[in-house]
């Protein structure tokens, strides 16, 4: 591997596109999110990798790896690479995701940076701004992806106007050394990914998304989070449309269509699987949208996130607290609150209704197909009755999205209603 390496960063390969119809031919995606940090939560709220069902998603991307001062990746769990408690095969958590192939030989995995979540994008910075460091890089992606035996590379790194030139040639080198090291290799090329945000400005001033479109296999569109606690007012986590402001999915959709020009079957759209939550004075009516907020709701008794609340975390609290929910015919999405003696907290989410919506929304605009952020926060143990058993978000997506063994259309049109 190492003499193969440093052949490759003698110099780059000139690529094309892949045609479209290469694309389209294959399955839809059903991408899931495994999370590294999930481990630490306590009781029945602990996520491992055994705990994931075969078949249930296409692709799993490991959130997260890091980078170090040698702009070398680095692990962000002490586990992640060898964990002596793990016996007797003493795998860390790379080698226990990729194990999962054992059961699902047609699973794909891939290695996800997130790093600007330990250094606020420092180290990241300095590796784009420097061909030389990008090299670096780039050799120890395709070292560390290849001994881990991940089948590709996602860049999740929030981009801005002075990234925006940089990470489009860091996209471009690592697809060009992808295709030589397949070559010299023999192994499959490695798949190349990069998660873009669901704010239509931020994606004009951050991404350089025609020039992306030639090197990367998919966009995860993190269709999601758009609206929070932070807005000082409610709104939804993942709205399908809106009422004009265009914080939607559909906008954000559209915008990468018609006004970026990405292949549909390159556009991978995220569908969250936890909900944002909102503590309302007395005085604000929750069924009327927008109505003034004073801050986020208690923290999850898993997650441990101001604001945020995995949807296990909600679905119980509907059955156990008796939350009020109520449907929204714009966003068609679902919100739930609860009256308390001072304030209201309220909780906008998606659950299954929602998710037939936006499978709906993704198969009829021809996605490439979807994922789910993240494994962890769907209802993996099947506590809440509603559920009828484990991960009842994500086995609707492989339901919807594989019927018949191929995708369904109209399976999923059915069953929705405003």
């Amino acid at each position: 591997m190492i003499s193969i390496l440093a052949i490759l960063l003698v110099g780059f390969v000139a690529i094309d596109a892949a045609p479209a119809a290469a694309i389209t031919s294959i399955p839809k995606v059903r991408g899931c999110y495994y999370t590294n940090w999930s481990q630490h939560r306590p009781g029945d709220g602990q996520y491992l990798p055994e705990l994931y069902e075969s078949g249930l998603c296409s692709h799993i991307f490991f959130a997260y790896v890091g980078l170090n001062k040698d702009f070398k990746l680095e692990p962000l769990e002490k586990n992640d690479l060898k964990d002596p408690s793990n016996q007797p095969s003493g795998l860390g958590l790379y080698g226990r995701v990729n194990e999962l192939k054992k059961k699902q030989s047609d699973l794909v995995t891939l290695l996800s940076f997130g790093g600007c979540f330990t250094d606020k994008c420092d180290l990241t910075d300095k590796m784009l701004a420097n061909k030389e460091n990008r090299q670096k890089f780039i050799a120890d992606v395709v070292k560390v992806v290849r001994e881990h035996k991940f089948d590709g590379f996602d860049f999740n790194v929030i981009s801005r106007a002075e990234r925006k030139e940089n990470i489009a040639l860091l996209i471009k080198e690592m697809r060009e050394v992808f295709e030589k090291e397949k070559n010299l290799s023999k192994l499959p090329r490695l798949l190349l990914t990069i998660a873009v945000p669901h704010d239509i400005s931020r994606i004009k001033a951050g991404y350089d998304l025609k020039a992306l479109s030639s090197f990367v296999d998919y966009f995860n569109v993190e269709a999601f989070n758009y609206h929070s606690h932070l807005d000082n007012q409610t709104g939804f986590n993942s709205p399908i449309t809106d009422n004009g402001d265009g914080l939607s999915i559909n906008a954000t959709i559209r915008h990468l269509i018609d006004e970026q020009q990405i292949p549909k079957e390159k556009i991978v759209m995220g569908l969250a699987a936890f909900g944002r939550g909102f503590t309302l004075p007395i005085t604000s009516v929750p069924t009327k949208i927008p109505s003034p907020s004073i801050g986020p709701s208690p923290v999850g008794p898993f997650t441990n996130v101001t604001g945020k609340l995995a949807y296990f975390e909600i679905c119980s609290m509907i059955e156990k607290e008796g939350l009020v929910v109520e449907w929204d015919k714009v966003a068609k999405a679902p919100f739930a609150y609860k009256n308390g003696t001072s304030d209201t907290i309220w909780i906008s989410y998606d659950d299954v209704k929602s998710y037939k919506t936006e499978l709906k929304y993704a198969l009829e605009n021809e996605l490439a197909g979807v994922f789910v952020w993240t494994l962890d926060q769907d209802d993996f143990r099947g506590v809440c009755k509603s559920s009828n058993g484990k991960y009842p978000l994500i086995n609707l997506v492989r339901d919807r999205l594989t019927k018949g063994g191929k995708n369904d259309t109209r399976s999923a049109s059915s069953e929705i209603s405003e």
